[in-house]
């Protein structure tokens, strides 16, 4: 939470149990802007073609969401034409 020890004798416990909540806010919003990006590679990366995956299923931030969306067990394969206009893509010349 960035408070020294010396700190701590300083503020009330109703303070500090403010800058706990503050501390917990400040992570589930990293954990959500970590989410959508890894969302937004993954979609972009072209293998939700068969069937959308929400970002709920994708990666879920709490039980309220695991009870929202069925959780994806199995990340879709590539198809044949993808996988042989990656392999052109990423192999020039073979």
């Amino acid at each position: 939470m960035g408070l020294a020890p010396s700190e701590l004798e300083h503020i009330t416990p109703g303070q500090f149990n403010l800058m706990r909540e503050g501390y917990e806010q400040g992570q589930v919003h990293e954990w959500e802007r970590s989410r959508f990006v890894a969302y937004w590679v993954y979609t972009m990366a072209g293998k939700v073609a068969s069937g959308d995956i929400s970002i709920e299923q994708f990666r879920p931030l709490s039980q309220d969401d695991l009870n929202v969306a069925p959780s994806f067990a199995k990340i879709p394969e590539y198809t044949e034409a993808q996988k042989e206009k990656l392999h052109k893509l990423f192999n020039p010349g073979k």
